[in-house]
Protein backbone atom coordinates (compact mmCIF):
# COMPACT_ATOMS: atom_id res chain seq x y z
CA UNK A 1 0.00 0.00 0.00
CA UNK A 2 2.79 2.34 0.59
CA UNK A 3 4.59 1.00 -2.13
CA UNK A 4 1.95 2.22 -4.23
CA UNK A 5 0.95 5.62 -2.86
CA UNK A 6 4.62 6.64 -3.30
CA UNK A 7 4.68 5.80 -6.90
CA UNK A 8 1.05 8.21 -7.47
CA UNK A 9 2.90 10.61 -5.24
CA UNK A 10 5.83 10.72 -7.46
CA UNK A 11 3.82 10.65 -10.38
CA UNK A 12 1.65 13.59 -9.06
CA UNK A 13 4.61 16.01 -7.71
CA UNK A 14 6.66 15.33 -11.53
CA UNK A 15 3.16 15.63 -13.60
CA UNK A 16 2.19 18.95 -11.85
CA UNK A 17 6.16 20.24 -11.81
CA UNK A 18 6.21 19.20 -15.74
CA UNK A 19 2.74 21.14 -16.36
CA UNK A 20 3.98 24.35 -14.52
CA UNK A 21 7.75 24.69 -15.92
CA UNK A 22 6.48 24.00 -19.06
CA UNK A 23 3.50 25.92 -19.20
CA UNK A 24 5.88 28.97 -18.27
CA UNK A 25 7.95 28.18 -21.39
CA UNK A 26 5.19 28.51 -23.50
CA UNK A 27 4.14 31.72 -22.31
CA UNK A 28 7.36 33.16 -23.74
CA UNK A 29 7.24 31.37 -27.43
CA UNK A 30 6.80 33.95 -30.42
CA UNK A 31 4.67 32.25 -32.81
CA UNK A 32 1.74 30.42 -32.51
CA UNK A 33 3.84 27.78 -34.66
CA UNK A 34 6.39 27.75 -32.26
CA UNK A 35 3.59 27.50 -29.30
CA UNK A 36 2.28 24.74 -31.27
CA UNK A 37 5.44 22.83 -31.39
CA UNK A 38 6.74 23.94 -27.78
CA UNK A 39 2.83 21.92 -26.98
CA UNK A 40 3.77 18.79 -28.55
CA UNK A 41 7.17 18.43 -27.21
CA UNK A 42 5.90 19.31 -23.58
CA UNK A 43 3.49 16.27 -23.91
CA UNK A 44 5.62 14.28 -25.79
CA UNK A 45 8.30 14.90 -22.71
CA UNK A 46 5.73 14.29 -19.88
CA UNK A 47 4.92 11.13 -21.01
CA UNK A 48 8.56 9.88 -21.54
CA UNK A 49 9.27 10.91 -17.90
CA UNK A 50 6.03 9.40 -16.81
CA UNK A 51 7.24 6.33 -18.30
CA UNK A 52 10.35 6.21 -17.43
CA UNK A 53 9.34 6.80 -13.39
CA UNK A 54 6.58 4.23 -13.83
CA UNK A 55 9.01 1.38 -15.36
CA UNK A 56 11.78 1.93 -12.65
CA UNK A 57 8.56 1.67 -10.58
CA UNK A 58 6.87 -1.46 -11.59
CA UNK A 59 10.55 -3.13 -12.02
CA UNK A 60 11.11 -2.43 -8.20
CA UNK A 61 8.00 -3.97 -7.63
CA UNK A 62 8.38 -6.94 -10.30
CA UNK A 63 11.56 -7.83 -8.12
CA UNK A 64 9.63 -8.42 -4.54
CA UNK A 65 7.17 -9.73 -6.33
CA UNK A 66 9.43 -12.65 -7.60
CA UNK A 67 11.04 -12.97 -4.14
CA UNK A 68 7.67 -13.33 -2.38
CA UNK A 69 6.60 -15.62 -4.64
CA UNK A 70 10.14 -17.48 -4.00
CA UNK A 71 9.41 -17.11 -0.37
CA UNK A 72 5.60 -18.88 -1.03
CA UNK A 73 7.26 -21.56 -2.98
CA UNK A 74 9.62 -22.46 0.09
CA UNK A 75 7.01 -22.24 2.18
CA UNK A 76 4.72 -24.63 0.30
CA UNK A 77 7.38 -26.62 -0.18
CA UNK A 78 7.99 -27.07 3.57
CA UNK A 79 4.63 -27.20 4.37
CA UNK A 80 4.49 -30.37 2.13
CA UNK A 81 7.42 -31.92 3.39
CA UNK A 82 6.34 -31.63 6.94
CA UNK A 83 3.01 -32.87 5.79
CA UNK A 84 4.74 -35.77 4.27
CA UNK A 85 7.06 -36.51 7.34
CA UNK A 86 3.89 -37.14 9.51
CA UNK A 87 1.74 -39.14 7.27
CA UNK A 88 4.64 -41.27 7.22
CA UNK A 89 4.96 -40.97 10.69
CA UNK A 90 1.32 -42.02 11.26
CA UNK A 91 1.41 -45.14 8.75
CA UNK A 92 4.48 -45.97 10.73
CA UNK A 93 2.78 -45.89 14.00
CA UNK A 94 -0.21 -48.03 12.85
CA UNK A 95 2.29 -50.46 11.56
CA UNK A 96 3.47 -51.32 14.48
CA UNK A 97 0.39 -50.69 16.61
CA UNK A 98 -1.00 -53.88 14.04
CA UNK A 99 2.07 -55.77 14.53
CA UNK A 100 2.38 -55.70 18.04
CA UNK A 101 -1.30 -57.80 18.32
CA UNK A 102 -2.19 -55.38 21.75
CA UNK A 103 -5.26 -53.56 21.63
CA UNK A 104 -4.00 -49.69 21.00
CA UNK A 105 -6.60 -46.64 20.88
CA UNK A 106 -5.77 -42.99 20.20
CA UNK A 107 -7.76 -40.93 21.76
CA UNK A 108 -7.61 -37.14 22.38
CA UNK A 109 -7.78 -35.19 25.17
CA UNK A 110 -12.06 -35.22 25.22
CA UNK A 111 -11.79 -38.66 25.29
CA UNK A 112 -12.85 -39.44 22.01
CA UNK A 113 -11.09 -42.41 19.89
CA UNK A 114 -8.89 -40.91 17.23
CA UNK A 115 -7.64 -44.08 15.79
CA UNK A 116 -7.65 -48.33 16.78
CA UNK A 117 -5.77 -51.19 15.47
CA UNK A 118 -6.90 -54.03 14.36
CA UNK A 119 -6.57 -55.93 17.48
CA UNK A 120 -8.58 -53.19 18.76
CA UNK A 121 -10.94 -53.54 16.39
CA UNK A 122 -11.82 -57.38 16.96
CA UNK A 123 -12.22 -56.49 20.38
CA UNK A 124 -15.25 -54.50 19.88
CA UNK A 125 -16.28 -56.81 16.81
CA UNK A 126 -15.42 -54.29 14.02
CA UNK A 127 -12.81 -53.18 11.96
CA UNK A 128 -10.03 -50.58 13.01
CA UNK A 129 -11.86 -47.00 13.11
CA UNK A 130 -10.35 -43.90 12.57
CA UNK A 131 -11.97 -41.06 14.16
CA UNK A 132 -12.45 -38.64 15.69
CA UNK A 133 -15.30 -41.53 16.95
CA UNK A 134 -17.26 -41.02 20.59
CA UNK A 135 -16.98 -44.63 22.40
CA UNK A 136 -20.37 -45.43 21.46
CA UNK A 137 -19.78 -44.79 17.47
CA UNK A 138 -16.51 -46.97 18.26
CA UNK A 139 -18.60 -49.71 20.15
CA UNK A 140 -17.25 -49.56 23.30
CA UNK A 141 -19.69 -51.38 25.76
CA UNK A 142 -21.96 -48.78 27.78
CA UNK A 143 -20.78 -49.82 31.29
CA UNK A 144 -17.30 -48.96 30.77
CA UNK A 145 -17.22 -45.93 28.73
CA UNK A 146 -17.26 -43.61 31.65
CA UNK A 147 -13.86 -46.16 33.12
CA UNK A 148 -12.58 -45.69 29.95
CA UNK A 149 -13.12 -41.74 30.05
CA UNK A 150 -12.13 -41.75 33.75
CA UNK A 151 -8.89 -43.10 32.86
CA UNK A 152 -7.68 -40.89 29.94
CA UNK A 153 -8.74 -37.81 31.43
CA UNK A 154 -6.50 -38.56 34.52
CA UNK A 155 -3.67 -39.01 32.21
CA UNK A 156 -4.27 -36.01 30.15
CA UNK A 157 -4.86 -34.05 33.27
CA UNK A 158 -1.63 -35.18 34.84
CA UNK A 159 0.82 -35.25 31.79
CA UNK A 160 1.60 -39.21 33.43
CA UNK A 161 1.53 -42.19 32.58
CA UNK A 162 -1.35 -43.99 33.74
CA UNK A 163 -1.15 -47.83 33.93
CA UNK A 164 -3.56 -50.02 35.32
CA UNK A 165 -5.63 -53.51 35.24
CA UNK A 166 -8.83 -53.43 33.81
CA UNK A 167 -11.67 -56.26 32.92
CA UNK A 168 -13.92 -54.80 30.33
CA UNK A 169 -17.18 -56.87 28.54
CA UNK A 170 -16.50 -56.76 25.13
CA UNK A 171 -18.90 -57.95 22.79
CA UNK A 172 -16.64 -60.66 21.90
CA UNK A 173 -16.25 -61.64 25.10
CA UNK A 174 -14.65 -60.47 28.58
CA UNK A 175 -11.20 -59.62 28.73
CA UNK A 176 -8.84 -58.92 31.88
CA UNK A 177 -6.04 -56.71 30.52
CA UNK A 178 -3.21 -54.18 31.27
CA UNK A 179 -3.25 -50.94 30.00
CA UNK A 180 -1.26 -47.82 29.58
CA UNK A 181 -2.59 -44.88 28.82
CA UNK A 182 0.74 -42.58 27.57
CA UNK A 183 -0.15 -38.75 27.07
CA UNK A 184 1.76 -37.03 24.35
CA UNK A 185 2.37 -33.53 24.34
CA UNK A 186 1.64 -31.68 21.57
CA UNK A 187 0.70 -34.57 19.49
CA UNK A 188 -2.88 -32.44 19.14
Amino acid sequence: MRKAALIAGSYAVVGCAWIVVSDLGLLGAVSADAGLLYSVGKGVGFVLVTAAILFGALLALYGRETELNRSLADVTMATETERSRRESAARLLAAVADATGDMVWVFDEEGRILSSNRAAGAALGSEPEAGPLGLEAAGWPEEHRDEVRRIVEAAVASGITNRGRAHYAFPTGARVFNYTVQPIPGSA
